[in-house]
């Protein structure tokens, strides 16, 4: 999941398909926004364990 398709969807700018939409809630609280793109920051860091 790309994170500049997640902010587009954020922001309203485009939508996502329901398959995106599982991929990009990565903290599980069947909603997607900016903590999910948090996480997916962390993780690429190296920052949190999933």
């Amino acid at each position: 999941m790309k994170i500049d398709s997640i902010q587009k969807y954020i922001s309203g700018i485009s939508i996502l398909t329901n398959i995106e939409l599982s991929a990009a809630d990565v903290t599980g609280d069947k909603e997607v926004s900016f903590f999910d793109i948090l996480e997916m920051q962390r993780y690429i860091l190296g920052i949190t364990d999933f």
